[in-house]
């Protein structure tokens, strides 16, 4: 089950909102609170809590400016705010003033630091879906609502599936991006390193990377491990990520094999030289040890 919050979505100056984090006043802290279960983290307060988008993956800030910034402004668009503006080179950082937007979310559970309430996030009064703090079964019908599907059906973000998501919506959801691909919309046409279609890095590096579409877990990961300097090439990629199996080497479910079969990120990675890979499309598999379990590895 999720739990329908009502509240107002806030931005303000100084923050720099992405395409799939927003800052969430509830009406009621407290219906926050219920989702908890043992996670850590402070009490919400005025500031209200961000709520990190479900299912979905936008380009992170330091990947490619025009998808990344693309996310954003469609997110906050979708959600009601106007005249926001951007300060700082890249523009990041809102300088438009502050801004509240009523909406509400659906959420069965907080990201594994206690800090994000993880959710499908709607424009408008929640008193359409029900009572606030109401426990709601998410289908098909209310999930086509969300931003999150929006978003991911228009490809301006990336779909990425935990192992709590209800398998009637994981399935519904990558029918969407499969059409999203197919139709070469937002981002898909300017993405490499998904299967078939291989990442090729030029020199230095860490900075062609950022400047690709690759799918955002894995860029995480890829730039994690090239940050340190110690690595010129992607071909200790496999090993580095093994050596770290809890904020690495994250569990995957490959939900095409019959049956399932449970393996690791890097063997779904193909990398070498300066070559990267997805053998699998996300919506093919589940990243196990969901965000809202504490004993998930980090997103």
């Amino acid at each position: 089950m999720f739990k329908l919050l009502h509240g107002k979505f806030i931005i303000a100056n100084r923050m720099q909102p992405d395409g799939d984090t927003i800052r969430f006043k509830p009406d009621n802290a407290g219906f926050v609170e219920e989702l908890r279960r043992g996670s850590p983290g402070s009490s919400i307060n005025d500031k209200g809590v961000n709520i990190r988008l479900e299912a979905v993956d936008a380009l992170e800030k330091n990947q490619e400016l025009m998808g990344a910034t693309a996310a954003r402004d469609e997110l906050l668009h979708m959600l009601g705010f106007t005249g926001v503006r951007y300060t700082g080179d890249p523009p990041f950082f809102i300088s438009s003033g502050d801004q509240e937007v009523i909406g509400h979310v659906s959420s069965n559970g907080f990201d594994s630091f206690g800090t994000r309430l993880v959710g499908f996030v709607y424009k408008g009064d929640g008193s359409v879906h029900g009572s606030d703090g109401s426990d709601i079964s998410l289908d098909e019908g209310l999930v086509n609502e969300s931003v999150n599907t929006a978003l991911l059906s228009e490809g301006y973000v990336f779909p990425a599936f935990y192992d709590t998501l209800p398998e009637n919506i994981r399935e519904h959801l990558a029918t969407k991006s499969k059409a999203a691909r197919r139709a070469n919309k937002g981002a898909w046409p300017r993405s490499k390193g998904f299967p078939g279609d291989p990442l090729i890095l030029e020199t230095p590096i860490l900075a062609s990377l950022r400047e690709a579409v690759l799918w955002p877990k894995l860029y995480r990961r890829l730039e994690s491990y090239l940050k340190s300097g110690r690595h010129k090439t992607l071909d200790g990629f496999s090993e580095w990520l093994q050596e770290d199996p809890q904020s690495r080497d994250d569990g995957i479910l490959l939900i095409q094999s019959n049956p399932p079969e449970s393996v690791r990120l890097h063997d779904v990675v193909e990398a070498s030289g300066n070559s990267v890979e997805l053998k699998f499309w996300p919506e093919d598999f589940i990243v196990q040890g969901h965000p809202t379990n504490t004993n998930g590895s980090q997103q």
